[in-house]
């Protein structure tokens, strides 16, 4: 029958032929060879006990009793995640991590087990979609990972694992689709449709974007960082966009209607009145700024797409799901 090994004693552990010591004592970590037996390495925790008055918990595993709250880990991640992140990665962290607190918020990292993590999934399941959930728990994995560079913990109390999900083709409009879209697009979101469809810009970047940023001479729209919006463009990397004469002459008409057309001014603006910016990249509806779950209609209504019946209002929340047509 085979001899079950022998247990290691709390805070010892071994590397190669050497039993190590790692204790944290009165709020500093102490690492120390004990010696070539486990025996002489307890010899040296019990000594080391004694000199400092007593170990606060063992940093080489997750504590037993006590540890860092799991609300205090998330408020250290945020606090990173403020000062070296982008303003839009801020939110959507401070947005997980709000759901994550709400169910591990008053537990202490010691106490969480896996049984733990499959009932927040299970019950995130039951409200959001695979990919929303996932979402959660890549900031999870995130606020663990950043708690044992931080040695506020050792080692995760369990292994995170993201959902298996199908990645779903987008929706491609053809060259006819848009044609009918712009058609019967708001005449106010029409040129930021078109702009979109054209020139390929995402959400933020239409926000961002000023005449100074318009050069129809060149036929180019410049994507820059606009820090004092909270605005980086993505991967941090400026680029120049080149466009199209149509839509050039499209943006040429746009800035001749608008009462506050000058370099500083956005191209999109929410208020014509006021030339104000658009609070985010979209129109929003609804109470607090959100569309409606039964207001999110598609771009164009099945009728649209066999060339009959009339067109919804469209939702520029699928605007990046356009494929470029010929210029």
């Amino acid at each position: 029958m085979k001899q079950r090994k022998k247990r290691m004693p709390k805070n010892v552990y071994r590397r190669g032929h050497t039993y190590y010591v790692d204790v944290r004592v009165a709020g500093k970590r102490i690492r120390r060879a004990g010696g070539e037996t486990a025996e002489e390495a307890e010899a040296m925790l019990v000594r080391l006990l004694a000199e400092n008055g007593g170990a606060e918990h063992t940093p080489n595993q997750v504590p037993g009793n006590g540890g860092p709250d799991f609300d205090d880990l998330v408020d250290r991640y945020l606090n990173r995640a403020r000062v070296y992140s982008k303003a839009s990665s801020v939110q959507s962290a401070e947005t997980s991590c709000r759901r994550l607190c709400e169910y591990f918020g008053d537990l202490t990292v010691s106490s969480l087990e896996a049984d733990d993590l499959r009932r927040f999934v299970a019950l995130r399941l039951t409200k959001v979609s695979r990919e929303a959930a996932n979402r959660d728990l890549r900031y999870l994995k995130a606020i663990l990972r950043l708690a044992i560079e931080e040695e506020q913990i050792d080692r995760s109390p369990f292994k995170v694992k993201l959902l298996r999900t199908t990645k779903k083709l987008p929706t491609i409009l053809s060259t006819k689709e848009l044609g009918r879209l712009f058609q019967k697009a708001d005449p106010r979101l029409r040129p930021m449709l078109m702009t979109a469809a054209m020139a390929g810009l995402r959400h933020g970047e239409l926000r961002a974007l000023d005449w100074s940023d318009v050069d129809l001479e060149r036929l180019v729209l410049s994507v820059r960082a606009k820090p004092e919006i909270g605005f980086s463009p993505k991967s941090h990397a400026e680029r120049e966009v080149p466009i199209s004469s149509g839509l050039a002459a499209v943006l040429e008409d746009h800035r001749e209607a608008l009462q506050h057309a000058e370099e500083s001014d956005p191209v999109f603006q929410r208020n014509l009145r006021r030339g104000s910016r658009w609070d985010s990249g979209l129109p929003r509806w609804g109470r607090r700024g959100r569309p409606p779950r039964r207001g999110r209609q598609p771009l164009l209504s099945d009728q649209d797409r066999v060339g009959g019946g009339r067109a919804r209002a469209p939702s520029t929340g699928h605007v990046r799901r356009v494929r470029h047509p010929s210029r």
